[in-house]
């Protein structure tokens, strides 16, 4: 994984979002409830994020939705992501 610098790096190592998976404008991190979890156990939690392109003000629009708890991350693509993680 390419980080901007080592403070982005160290972030996303502490942060407990053990799994990223990127494609186009689309990121998904993932964070399991037990340390040894494969990607088929429906013991994840889903982070969603999506670059929506730029607007007239010149900013960049994302968008950051989460799954509900316990799914599994080979099933990321074809989750209902809610904007709250409740």
């Amino acid at each position: 994984m390419n980080f901007g610098n080592n403070i982005e790096a160290m972030g996303f190592e502490k942060s407990g979002w053990s799994k990223i998976a990127t494609s186009d404008n689309i990121t998904y991190m993932g964070k399991p409830m037990t340390p040894d979890a494969l990607d088929d156990d429906p013991v994840w939690t889903i982070k969603k994020i999506e670059k929506g392109g730029t607007g007239k003000d010149g900013f960049e629009y994302i968008t950051i939705t989460y799954s509900q708890n316990r799914v599994k991350w080979n099933e990321r693509e074809k989750l209902t992501y809610k904007y709250f993680w409740i």
